[in-house]
């Protein structure tokens, strides 16, 4: 018993106390930039199902409702990130698989009509978001996206359709830049 339990606490310190692997912030800002590579490509092609990979059952739904509704309306949106700033990102000290990372963010927003696919409007769009995380199955998924403020220049046309769904935070509007 008095050499079996020296090997025991060896291996509960070596195994029981190994650090987990901690979450560097270059991982949260891949996980933003492959959801906003995905939903370009989703808006692109009307098909949001790749966009599963990256984010919750319920963000994907999100966007696939704001696809479809612009789908009614006969226009498909081509979307472009022209540039994108990492301002912070934080794991929340009350939950660690929950993060959070703040952006600036610039788009180019291409809507055309789908039966002529006749270009309709051209935007310039800038938002300052907030990404909330969450850690599922060792990934870090965009579960919300709560929009700060924003912009848009109208380029050609007057549409204004990439004010993201459901992205306000509850209670508040967005601010609009002027």
């Amino acid at each position: 018993m008095k050499k079996v339990f020296p090997l025991i606490l060896a291996a509960l310190l070596l195994f029981g106390c190994a650090e987990q692997k901690s979450t560097s912030a270059q991982e949260l800002q891949d996980s933003v930039q492959t959801y906003n590579r995905l939903l370009s490509e989703g808006y692109r092609s009307l098909n949001m199902t790749p966009l599963a990979r990256i984010a919750t059952p319920q963000r994907t739904t999100k966007a696939y409702h704001h696809m479809a509704a612009l789908g009614e309306g006969r226009i498909r949106m081509d979307t472009l990130l022209d540039e994108i700033t990492f301002l912070g990102s934080k794991i929340l000290a009350d939950n660690q698989n929950k993060a959070e990372i703040r952006t600036r963010e610039q788009w180019t927003c291409n809507f055309y009509n789908i039966d002529t696919n006749e270009k309709v409007s051209d935007n310039i769009i800038t938002y300052e978001n907030v990404y909330h995380l969450v850690l599922e199955a060792g990934r870090w998924l965009v579960d919300d996206i709560s929009i700060r403020k924003w912009s848009e220049t109208n380029k050609k046309g007057g549409l204004s359709f990439f004010e993201r769904p459901a992205d306000q935070p509850k209670g508040k509007a967005p601010v609009k830049s002027k």
